[in-house]
């Protein structure tokens, strides 16, 4: 996958912000399914695995609704450095105290191409390869629906997160042709990343310094 070439698709433009109302329909429905999947498999989640940041809300709501209390986050980020774009991982998994077969739920915030997701059950994998894992995303891309690690997969709604579709197709299989901004995202922070630079965070030069380089691209 060329990122570069991928981002030039978007512009600000393209970015719609959803509600604290309609993020919540969408998690709804994503508990839906996950509960019809584990009543029919007579699983119990043990596990909640937020992809931070973005995933922190739907992992709380899930981990509620399942009443699970175990809360393990992972972090991963995409960098724009001087000559490339790379994924880091800011935070790995921490196995202790998790049974080795334990099902554990990874949720990610709007799974696009779904390289972080892949690679965040992949590396869960692993560590732990007897471990049944349930990948869930509260929006994911119509055209990149895969996660070779995961047991399950689940979403909230299915969108055009990659513009892969066209705006026809996207009426056709009553999808919604822009991009999501969820409440809590900054606007500019998402401008950065479109544009193929970096943005400037608190903590930016540390976080690098101290983070694995997992992806380059």
């Amino acid at each position: 996958m060329d990122l570069h070439e991928e981002l030039k698709k978007f512009s600000p433009d393209d970015f719609v912000r959803i509600s604290w109302d309609d993020y919540i329909k969408t998690l709804t429905k994503l508990g839906d399914k996950i509960e019809r999947y584990c009543a029919e498999n007579n699983l119990k989640i043990d596990v909640v695995v937020p992809v931070m940041r973005g995933a922190m809300v739907a992992g709380q709501y899930v981990a509620y609704r399942f009443g699970v209390l175990k809360i393990v986050p992972v972090q991963y980020k995409y960098f724009f450095e001087p000559t490339e774009i790379t994924m880091r991982q800011l935070l790995p998994f921490n196995p202790n105290g998790i049974k080795d077969d334990a099902t554990i739920l990874v949720v990610e915030q709007d799974h696009c191409f779904g390289t972080i997701g892949a690679q965040a059950t992949a590396d869960i994998k692993k560590l732990m390869p007897n471990v049944r894992i349930l990948y869930a995303a509260d929006y994911m891309d119509y055209s990149h629906q895969i996660n070779e690690s995961a047991d399950a997969m689940f979403f909230g709604e299915l969108s055009n997160g990659t513009k892969t579709l066209t705006n026809d197709e996207c009426k056709t299989l009553n999808i919604f042709e822009k991009t999501n901004l969820y409440p809590w995202e900054r606007m500019d922070e998402e401008c950065a990343v479109i544009s193929g630079k970096q943005f400037d965070y608190n903590d930016l030069d540390t976080v690098i310094k101290n983070s694995d380089k997992k992806q380059t691209f």
